[in-house]
């Protein structure tokens, strides 16, 4: 029975240290996250918004000349950042759109990842943010605000 209680509370532990904290998420070989929070005064937050290559990318072509890719985007040096806010049940309280720029560096992976920082007001009720690369349909997962 002790193994049994001492079992349960390793995988919980487990379960605990594999859940993102900062709301990283994937898609086509290209990662966002937000690493960090602060409040910058008044109802003004500080999103520390990241991007990173996790995969390289690949063009082939087959002996029948077909083309297949995979991890491939077109960046552009000026990017749109979708930051929506969102309650404790999750439902939107708002959001703002921001554009950042992004170095020829890491448009051309020779840097595998960049950071910026979004400074945006913070609508009232709100507990979460995500942050959305365009409509590219990369988004972070919920990241929870920090206390004031």
């Amino acid at each position: 029975m002790r193994f049994l209680s001492l079992l349960s509370v390793c995988l919980t532990l487990a379960a605990c240290q594999a859940t993102p904290t900062d709301g990283a998420n994937r898609v086509s070989g290209l990662e966002s996250s937000v690493p960090s929070i602060q409040w910058s005064g008044g109802d003004t937050i500080e999103a520390l918004y990241a991007l990173e290559w996790v995969e390289t990318a690949t063009l082939k072509l087959s002996p029948a000349l077909a083309w297949s890719s995979a991890n491939l985007w077109v960046l552009k040096g000026w990017e749109p950042a979708r930051v929506e806010f969102q309650d404790s049940t999750g439902r939107s309280t708002g959001g703002t759109t921001q554009h950042f720029g992004i170095p020829d560096d890491f448009m051309a992976r020779s840097i595998p990842k960049h950071e910026t920082t979004l400074a945006v007001p913070v609508p009232a009720n709100s507990s979460t943010l995500t942050i959305a690369f365009g409509n590219s349909g990369l988004e972070t997962l919920p990241v929870r605000l920090p206390r004031r």
